[in-house]
């Protein structure tokens, strides 16, 4: 097996994990919207009491917005994972710097998606519009990270000479 044939498995395989990875974030971003925030801005109340009794203030908790923000980084995963697959002589590297960007800019679209959901709950409960669970900052704690190793990964990438096909 040649070389750029390894690189290119290589590259798939990267690129298929980078593309769960984001999926992951995600689904945790999502989780940490409608669920585990509401529950730790408002301790004791069940869910369906959270948003029944912001429905009573009249603050909506629009599920749309968020879910639009969180589904267009998975969908620019997906559009990576293809171009990947169908470019066989994307070296790994480049595959993993893509995923990490991915999920660095994970952290500004959690906060745009997080916004009007967070303020809808301070409204209603009179508190502050930030994180109330820890979540948010593990996903950002995950988005930095990421983009340390994209920084690391790219000062790497670029000195490395990519293997030419014969």
């Amino acid at each position: 097996m040649s070389r750029t044939s390894n690189s290119a498995r290589a590259a798939r395989v990267v690129a298929a994990s980078g593309f769960l990875a984001v999926i992951l974030y995600a689904i945790f971003a999502a989780l940490q919207i409608f669920v585990v925030n509401p529950r730790a801005a408002a301790p004791g109340a069940s869910l369906d009491d959270i948003y029944a009794t912001m429905a009573r203030a009249g603050e909506s908790f629009v599920a749309g917005f968020p879910l639009a923000i969180l589904a267009t980084g998975v969908a620019l995963a997906l559009l990576l994972l293809v171009l990947i697959r169908r470019n066989t002589g994307t070296p790994p590297w480049i595959a993993a710097t893509g995923y990490l960007v991915m999920i660095a800019f994970g952290a500004p679209a959690l906060f745009i998606a997080s916004f009007v959901p967070s303020m809808s709950l301070a409204d209603t409960y009179g508190i502050s519009g930030g994180d109330h669970s820890g979540w948010s900052s593990a996903l950002y704690l995950v988005s930095a990270c990421s983009f340390i190793a994209c920084a690391i990964l790219t000062l790497v990438g670029v000195r490395r000479p990519t293997p030419h096909p014969a």
